[in-house]
This record gives C-alpha cells, structure tokens and sequence, in this order.
C-alpha cells in the first residue's frame, strides 16, 4: 500500500510540475543574447530558429505591454499569454520595424512572452510590462 502511494504521489508531483506552463523553448540560435529582468525583457540574435519563452512578473496595477523590434532577416510571431490564452502581440517580416504598445496584464500577474520564428530570423526584440 505505501509503494502505491508512494508512486501515485510522485507521478501527480512530475505531472504538476510538468504543467506548470505550458510554455517551453525549443530552439537554435546563434550570438542570442538575452535579459529578463523586473517586468522586461530583451533578445537579440544574429540567427534564431523556433521558439523562445520569456517568463515575466510585474506586480502593481494592470497593465499593457510596450515593445520594439527589428528584423533584418526572415519571419518573427511575438505572443503574449497572462490570462491563459496565447495572444498575438505584433509579427515582424524582414526589413520592418515596429514600436507600438498592446497586449493587457493584470497586476501581479505572470506574463509569458513566446517568440517564434518561420525558418531562421535575424533581429530584435525589446519588451516592457508598463
């Protein structure tokens, strides 16, 4: 009885860890440097491919979310997810820029920001929970 115990208690525990968030990086990059600090984060990559996870928190009032980005090359999906429903917050083709506010969060709030690519992308990604 204790060594069913025992093993149901440790497969709810890796399950419950295991779907904390359902977000997770899968990806390749080179020269990526990246930040995530106190309600912002930063990316830039000479090339990425795949996806990037950002896990934010800002605690205080509600919020939107201000960002800036740059690509040189190929194709970039930025999405936003505090509510529990993945949102898109701008896309980027090669050659545009962008510097805008959008996205909502509400205080105290976790605040996934997901980069995904199309192929492999060159640029930047500059993002403030304000």
């Amino acid at each position: 009885m204790k060594k069913i115990l025992a093993l149901l208690l440790t497969i709810f525990t890796a399950f419950g860890l295991a779907s904390c968030n359902g977000y997770s990086s899968s990806y390749v990059a080179t020269k990526f440097i990246k930040q995530e600090v106190n309600g912002h984060c930063q990316a830039e990559f000479e090339s990425l491919k795949g996806r990037y996870v950002f896990k934010l928190r800002k605690s205080g009032d509600d919020g939107e979310i201000a960002y800036s980005g740059s690509l040189e090359e190929g194709e970039l999906h930025v999405y936003y997810d505090s509510l529990g429903t993945k949102e898109l917050l701008f896309s980027l083709q090669a050659g545009e820029r962008v510097e805008d506010c959008g996205g909502y969060f509400e205080g105290g709030s976790t605040v996934f920001i997901i980069l995904e690519t199309v192929g492999t992308a060159k640029g930047s990604v500059y993002i403030d929970l304000i």
